[in-house]
């Protein structure tokens, strides 16, 4: 089963983001949404890790290209998920991709 994992600290957006996958996804992939950095390292320093994990910019005190930093230096490089930049600003996301972040997907502004 792949895992497609998300993080946000804002409620609002996690829901929406795993309501968005259809049901066939929800189906045949873990969809995971973490509210804060120290969660989402503890599954990464328990050899658990996303296929794919959606980064957005702030979270909480911490930043994601702090996080993209972190899981470069202690993530195996065969496991190493696709990290896609997810914030509401596009120099957030822009600068994430600069720090390693394989590609960037705007969040969708209502």
């Amino acid at each position: 089963m792949r895992r497609i994992w998300f993080i946000d600290d804002k409620q609002g957006n996690r829901d929406a983001w795993v309501k968005g996958f259809g049901a066939e996804i929800r189906a045949h992939c873990e969809l995971k949404a973490f509210d804060n950095w120290p969660d989402l390292r503890y599954e990464f320093e328990n050899k658990t890790y996303p296929d794919v994990l959606f980064l957005d910019f702030f979270i909480g005190d911490h930043y994601g290209h702090e996080i993209i930093e972190w899981i470069d230096v202690h993530c195996p490089n065969d496991q190493r998920p696709v990290i896609v930049a997810h914030s509401s600003m596009e120099a957030a996301n822009i600068g994430m991709c600069e720090k390693g972040a394989n590609c960037r997907l705007e969040k969708w502004q209502n």
